[in-house]
């Protein structure tokens, strides 16, 4: 059995050392799509990192505009 790490396995790991795509790409070989379908498929996820896949935070603006003042504002236009 071959014991060395494929290339996907060692990319991974210098991105975890933080390498970025493009220096990852050069080093194996690769294009910076493949790395990042690399990163997607094997689910990297640098330590600290947020995923990309998490729910933002919802804000709410409260609107003071009554609908008589953009009512107003239309008219003045047409």
């Amino acid at each position: 059995m071959n014991n060395e790490l494929k290339t996907y396995e060692q990319a991974e790991t210098d991105y975890m050392n933080g390498f970025k795509y493009k220096e990852i790409a050069e080093k194996y070989g690769v294009t910076i799509n493949t790395v990042r379908s690399w990163k997607t498929g094997y689910k990297w996820n640098r330590k600290g990192q947020k995923s990309v896949h998490t729910k933002k935070e919802k804000v709410c603006i409260q609107n003071t505009t009554s609908f008589d003042e953009v009512e107003q504002v239309v008219e003045k236009h047409h």
